[in-house]
């Protein structure tokens, strides 16, 4: 699934360092639990794995530290570890044979959150300044699929480009 958010600015002012959060909740097992993952140097981990981070949480996107410490929502809080990929990954077990995994992603993210206490995955879109009279999108992406993480692993960057490449059919129209 793809979706595109636009902000114009209707006001006769500068809005600088612009984000919007998107919200989209997962799923919740009372069995299994809601398992997110992010790439760290690298590497898929758990969410729990990283260091400094708790149940709820916001971690920058590696090229976007600057403007997440800029944020005034971020400002004051927590600097988490950035991931090297855009988006946050949780996976669950349908049964013994299945499992489901969504990837909730944007190459146009500040940061990524995820909250184990209610298993969701946000992205902070950056729109960064937009002057008066200006509009912009960004875009983002919902993957559902039959994998786990380690499954997603080998196809993550097919994905993400199958993605871009819908973002940039959707910008020529």
């Amino acid at each position: 699934m793809h979706y595109a958010v636009s902000l114009r600015n209707t006001t006769e002012e500068l809005w600088d360092d612009v984000h919007q959060r998107v919200c989209f909740n997962s799923y919740q097992s009372p069995d299994t639990g809601h398992r997110p993952h992010v790439r760290h140097q690298n590497r898929w981990l758990p969410l729990g794995q990283l260091p400094a981070t708790d149940s709820h949480c916001y971690l920058p996107v590696e090229g976007m530290v600057d403007a997440y410490k800029r944020s005034s929502q971020f400002r004051d809080g927590l600097l988490g570890q950035p991931v090297s990929f855009p988006g946050v990954v949780a996976w669950d077990v349908l049964d013994d044979e299945r499992k489901l995994l969504t990837c909730h992603c944007s190459r146009q993210t500040v940061c990524v959150g995820t909250n184990q206490n209610w298993p969701c995955t946000d992205l902070f879109l950056w729109y960064g300044r937009i002057e008066p009279g200006e509009e912009k999108t960004c875009y983002g992406h919902l993957l559902f699929a039959e994998w786990d993480v380690a499954e997603f692993s080998r196809h993550a960057e097919d994905v993400a480009l199958k993605w871009q490449a819908k973002e940039n059919l959707e910008l020529k129209s």
